[in-house]
């Protein structure tokens, strides 16, 4: 038996006891158990990455997960000589021919190659490994336990071990520290989300330890030493970090703990303490745990070896954390900015109450409707159209810019400030947005990083020479001149931008997010649910037909309600394409309206248990204000899509016309289908429109929020 049938067995031999186990939140658990289980059985080529989050599942439930890795222990000590060659642990497609891929596994330690098989299916390919019978008789090695980012206090000083979770810390036994590290859970708060042991492995065969950095912020609380570089080992506990601590005052405070991977964030964990001020002082009873730890974001139960692979390869240069306060109403934003050659992380911290946040995205999109309104009859205009329309996007994104980076508005810091965290951003490399709050979708797009006077007709000026300069900051001869308005300084144009729908609530049990690619066969499936009332929905989808032959992709049009819904509940697109309407009902619900006009809203997905676990598409929302979210939000359908399986999502900011869809459309697909990632397909369809023979700025509605390296498994057209 391979240890995926021991955990399977223990499961089993446990179910009779789980209710108890698990308490009031057993419907729940039961739910999420039972899907991990199914797909175990349909995706067999991600047992691992399921079994990591089954381990984390129980991890939530102390008693349940005792059990089972008592029962695991077992049935490995009773059965372990029975066991042949291991799990799948990791594996990487790579195409050899016409619709025939070869998955390079590691399997128990033992290299191997699948032969054969399409991607999303390996349960009948032939395995082939360089291990001989015996090799494959040998009993395996233990069962690792999963591996947790961990936290607690010490008193500094003192060499007595954490302290008690169950104890408030107070201001007279002062100073602490924040003690971290990955290894076997301990600390506080229980074991929820692992690391991905599973998936790191392959690099551990090639390194002896990983380097990941370790981050820690907060609203409140000082920290003078806010990172350090945190070596990890294939196995075993990782070296304890600690990072000095100074509360303010009495009260709750928090501390937000990033750990993070070539520049990408891989998980954030948030502590929490209440602070007296002398050792049994009372605390309120509205204070509830003294002291607690929760993952609050976790991209890596969907990250195989070849996109940690990717990762390495392209290392995210500027990561953005944006958080919520809900005690001090603020908006707090981290910045990472990682370079491999000065090896170090800069911050910069902006802190905005939620009300600001609100009226300032009803102003950016309320722009960014007014240049869609500009623009009718077709794609683009005239240069003087552009001037208009660019500088007032830019006058808006520039003080939208210095709201969200504080140190940018200050002239005195400006140049400093800009040169540590911008300068030697390269166009078209990634900047990593991974909100922290209930918040998702900001126009990350419409920042405007250089300076620039207030927009003002006959004083602004288009950059002259923006088709021919380069990209770079200094290659524009007017980069220092404030009247002048140059699309390069739109994060949009110079930037791939990913926003990443990863944020955990603590009541939400694990779940896989953001995987790296659409596992697609060929001919790949585009399911379109649409409104058949639009205009152009017959031209465009000649449009989307046009893009390579029926054998290589299938357009499926589902325009009644009752094939949206069936279309739905199948889960076979590869693509799931939305043009439709959209905005929001009655009762301020976002909402779709498909078929002739009929309305969908999140608790018809919810009502009908619409999940994307099979086929883990991407969803292009071609519908009005898809993207529009703010804080004040009470649903989200970015955000129910990819809570539930999902590979991400791309929608627009404000409202949409059916041309500016067709012409965009075209350009993304053209790029995505062909193999370039979607971050990049969109960035490089932006820009197109730009730089045509008649410049349009409009593809700055659309934003991306899924990994920006996510791409098609098979390419369309090679």
């Amino acid at each position: 038996m391979t240890d995926i049938d021991i955990l399977l067995r223990a499961i089993k031999t446990l179910r009779p006891a789980l209710p108890a186990l698990v308490g009031g939140d057993w419907a729940q658990f039961e739910d999420q158990l039972n899907t991990y289980l199914r797909q175990m059985k349909t995706s067999p080529e991600r047992a691992q990455m399921l079994r990591a989050q089954v381990l984390a599942l129980f991890g939530r439930y102390p008693q349940a997960h005792q059990r089972l890795v008592k029962l695991r222990r077992e049935l490995q000590k009773n059965e372990g000589d029975t066991i042949r060659g291991g799990d799948v642990i990791g594996y990487e497609a790579v195409a050899i021919g016409r619709g025939v891929v070869e998955i390079r596994v590691s399997a128990g330690g033992i290299g191997g190659t699948v032969v054969g098989a399409k991607i999303g299916s390996i349960a009948s390919a032939t395995v082939h490994t360089d291990a001989n019978a015996d090799d494959l008789s040998k009993a395996p090695a233990p069962l690792a336990e999963p591996r947790y980012l961990n936290a607690g206090f010490f008193t500094a000083g003192r060499d007595d071990g954490p302290v008690a979770s169950e104890q408030p810390l107070s201001l007279a036994d002062a100073p602490y520290r924040l003690g971290v590290n990955v290894g076997e859970f301990w600390g506080l708060g229980t074991p929820d989300t692992p690391i991905p042991d599973d998936v790191l492995k392959p690099l551990f065969d090639q390194h002896p330890e990983l380097i990941l950095d370790v981050a820690v912020r907060s609203f409140t609380v000082t920290l003078p030493e806010p990172y350090q570089r945190l070596p990890l080992a294939a196995s075993g506990n990782s070296q304890m970090h600690f990072f000095p601590v100074e509360f303010p005052d009495v009260g709750r405070h928090t501390i937000e703990i990033d750990l993070i991977y070539c520049g990408h964030l891989l998980q954030s964990r948030r502590v929490e303490a209440y602070v007296v001020e002398h050792t049994g002082d009372p605390v309120p009873q509205s204070a509830g745990p003294v002291q607690d730890a929760y993952i609050t974001f976790t991209r890596t139960a969907a990250l195989d070896p070849q996109s940690l692979k990717s990762l390495a390869e392209r290392p995210s240069q500027l990561t953005v954390v944006a958080e919520r306060s809900q005690s001090y109403n603020r908006i707090g934003l981290r910045f990472y900015r990682t370079s491999a050659e000065v090896e170090e992380l800069g911050f910069e911290q902006s802190e905005i109450t939620d009300a600001n946040l609100v009226k300032r995205l009803k102003a950016v999109r309320k722009q960014l409707k007014a240049t869609m309104e500009a623009y009718v009859g077709g794609i683009g205009g005239s240069e003087q159209q552009l001037t208009t329309q660019l500088g007032k996007l830019a006058d808006i994104g520039r003080s939208f810019y210095c709201a969200l980076l504080p140190g940018l508005s200050n002239a005195d810091r400006a140049k400093d400030t800009r040169r540590k965290l911008l300068n030697g951003l390269k166009p078209g490399t990634i900047i990593q947005v991974a909100p922290l709050s209930a918040q998702l979708s900001v126009p990350w797009e419409l920042l405007y990083e250089r300076p620039l006077l207030s927009y003002k007709e006959g004083r602004t000026r288009l950059c002259p020479e923006f088709r021919k300069h380069g990209s770079e900051w200094i290659d524009c001869p007017h980069h220092d001149d404030p009247k002048v308005v140059c699309p390069h300084g739109f994060w949009g144009y110079r930037y791939i931008i990913e926003q990443l729908p990863c944020r955990s609530e603590r009541s939400d049990p694990p779940r896989l997010a953001l995987p790296m690619y659409v596992r697609n066969d060929l001919p790949l499936k585009l399911v379109a649910l649409i409104n058949p009332t639009l205009n152009n929905w017959k031209t465009h989808r000649q449009t989307l037909t046009n893009l390579a032959p029926t054998s290589r992709l299938r357009v499926d049009q589902r325009d009644t309600l009752d094939t949206i819904f069936a279309a739905l509940e199948q889960q076979e697109a590869d693509v799931l394409y939305i043009y439709a309407h959209g905005g929001q009902d009655d009762s301020g619900r976002p909402c779709l309206k498909v078929a002739n006009d009929d309305l969908i809203v999140e608790q018809d997905l919810n009502a009908l248990r619409i999940t994307f676990y099979g086929a883990q598409p991407l969803i292009v929302m071609n519908a009005c204000e898809s993207a529009s979210y703010s804080p004040e939000d009470f649903e989200s359908f970015i955000l129910y899509f990819c809570k539930y399986g999902a590979a991400g999502v791309i929608g627009a900011q404000c409202g949409v016309t059916e041309l500016l869809v067709d012409g965009m459309m075209k350009l993304f697909l053209a790029e995505f289908l062909k193999q370039t990632p979607a971050g990049e397909a969109l960035y490089l369809a932006r820009r197109s429109l730009l730089l045509g023979d008649r410049p349009d700025p409009r593809g700055l509605v659309y934003s991306l929020f899924a990994a920006a390296d996510l791409k098609v498994a098979q390419a369309v057209n090679p």
